[in-house]
């Protein structure tokens, strides 16, 4: 996924012009970002499923991104666990009156972390860097013009990185590092993620999904496909997944459950999808497959488990 990724960004051109004094720029960077996809995949993923887009990134769920990304000017110290984003406002409507043009008020700067004399960018560079990504990659309706694709996401991440740290690093590529060092400390469940597979896809949990694993697929399969063309492989849409959890109660509480919120849902939705190399391919991506719903479906109950008082339970 990741070559897919980078092949519809504009890095190589970029990172080109900074190159100037340094011929392994380019790929030494093109390395460390392949290392660190995961974290890239993860944290896109994190602030995608918080907004209203759920499958790209929107203006709001980036300013969050950034704001603490940034937070703590003064201090090195990576920022800690992420929040929720606030409720979703628009983005600027047109060019001319996005934020830093002259027919727009001046925005607060937003708060940057690092050296004294590090370059902290005002809220029209980071709105800047948001609007210029949103632009790249092949125009259609899987790529949206007001909110970043995974593959933006990642020309972004290196944009707003050597824009943050230039100064208080050697080059480029260790203002990048700096920026993917913080990232990775933002995720709050990284070790939770692999702790997940390891506690549920058991012998314990196969042995369960054997068991009831007919009336697991009759579930899926009277829950999926609405408005399909003839033809087409029938998966679980968001909204189908949704619907099934809120005719399951599980967003209410019950007795020995607590309830899940709408977000957990849609984590344990975009967390369970697996990783498509061509995130613009078409709807299949973003829609769940027979085993992906049993993992969302061991998602929400792990996370019912968590939210019992703290207190972690088969559920």
């Amino acid at each position: 996924a990741f070559d897919a990724d980078y092949r519809l960004t504009g890095l190589e051109k970029l990172l080109a012009k900074a190159a100037v004094n340094d011929d392994g720029l380019v790929e030494d960077m093109k390395t460390e970002l392949r290392n660190e996809f995961a974290t890239i995949k993860n944290t896109f993923k994190h602030y995608a499923c918080q907004s209203s887009e759920m499958f790209t990134m929107g203006w709001n769920s980036w300013n969050v991104f950034v704001k603490l990304l940034c937070a703590g000017e003064g201090d090195d110290e990576p920022p800690s666990t992420p929040a929720t984003p606030p409720p979703e406002t628009p983005p600027p409507a047109t060019p001319e009156s996005r934020p830093g043009s002259s027919s727009s008020p001046a925005k607060p700067r937003t708060p940057g972390g690092g050296k004294r004399g590090g370059a902290a960018l005002r809220r029209s560079d980071t709105d800047m860097i948001f609007f210029k990504a949103c632009t790249i990659g092949p125009k259609g309706p899987m790529n949206p013009m007001k909110s970043l694709n995974r593959f933006q996401f990642l020309e972004a991440v290196v944009r707003l990185g050597v824009g943050r740290w230039k100064n208080d690093v050697d080059s480029p590529l260790d203002a990048v590092l700096k920026t993917l060092e913080r990232m990775a400390a933002m995720l709050e469940d990284a070790a939770e993620q692999h702790m997940f597979h390891d506690r549920l896809w058991c012998e314990m949990t196969d042995d369960s999904h054997r068991a009831n694993m007919e009336g697991l697929r009759r579930c899926y399969r009277l829950h999926i496909g609405d408005g399909e063309r003839p033809g087409v492989e029938k998966r679980m849409s968001l909204g189908e997944w949704l619907g099934l959890a809120n005719k399951l109660g599980l967003f209410d509480d019950g007795p020995g459950r607590a309830p899940v919120t709408e977000r957990d849902a849609k984590a344990a939705f975009s967390r369970a999808l697996v990783v498509h190399e061509d995130e613009l391919g078409g709807e299949a991506c973003r829609k769940l497959t027979y085993i992906e719903f049993v993992e969302c479906l061991l998602r929400v109950a792990d996370a019912q488990a968590k939210s019992d008082d703290g207190k972690r339970e088969r559920a």
